[in-house]
């Protein structure tokens, strides 16, 4: 409230010592995150609410780089299982893209320079469910006419991830909380798991840091909300 009332006051100081005969601008506002629709045409994000958890992660963000925030990212965990690393480059990844921070390494900064903010991010939830069935000979004969070897079996498993944020802004000077909110990414994915395979010599589970795809698009989801929740509060931050 007190921001507001100085802004007020500044604007009514300009108005009264405009010359006779002048223009005044009228302010810009920055421009808006766009989705990308299916068609690939780019529509404005007028309705964050009304958004799908698949459509976050077709939001794009102008490059115009004014409203760029000095900000340090810290992830911590509430849940023992949580893959903080994969979390942690899933919310890096996404706060980037919106063009609109700059984020402090706190290990390779330069002593008396620093972030502005502090970006604290909280794993609250990190669930992973299962349910499936086996496909037994038939789908052990199909797999071997693709792959040429012998496979002991087959399954076919549907997997439902959801993942929870709890994010707060915070002055790095003060100490003040000065935005939070809660979010979650939620998806679900089939996979066909299959025993004694592997490719290359290397098995599913060592494919990547996410142990299966359902998990790494709840994150991706997770950290393209936040980003977006970035996005709007550093139009109502001072830089």
């Amino acid at each position: 409230m007190k921001l507001v009332a100085v802004v007020t006051v500044a604007f009514a100081m300009v108005a009264f010592d405009v010359p006779a005969g002048a223009t005044l601008l009228k302010r810009q506002d920055p421009a808006p995150a766009m989705l990308r629709a299916g068609d690939g045409k780019l529509v404005p994000v007028t309705r964050p609410r009304s958004l799908g958890d698949g459509d976050w992660v077709n939001v794009e963000y102008p490059q115009d780089g004014q409203r760029r925030m000095t900000m340090q990212l810290q992830v911590e965990c509430a849940t023992p299982d949580a893959n903080a690393a994969g979390v942690t480059s899933m919310v890096t990844a996404a706060l980037m893209s919106t063009h609109c921070v700059r984020l402090y390494d706190p290990a390779l900064r330069r002593s008396g320079s620093g972030p502005k903010y502090i970006l604290g991010v909280r794993i609250t939830e990190y669930e992973m469910r299962k349910s499936g069935h086996g496909i037994g000979g038939l789908g052990s004969g199909l797999i071997s006419r693709v792959t040429h070897s012998a496979v002991e079996g087959a399954s076919i498993e549907r997997q439902k991830a959801e993942i929870g944020l709890t994010v707060e802004l915070v002055s790095a000077s003060t100490g003040e909380v000065l935005r939070s909110t809660e979010l979650k990414g939620k998806s679900s994915s089939l996979r066909m798991g299959l025993s004694g395979v592997s490719v290359a010599g290397v098995t599913a589970g060592e494919l990547g840091t996410w142990s299966n795809p359902a998990m790494a698009q709840a994150a991706r989801i997770a950290a393209a909300k936040l980003a977006y929740r970035v996005f709007d509060w550093t139009g109502t931050l001072r830089r």
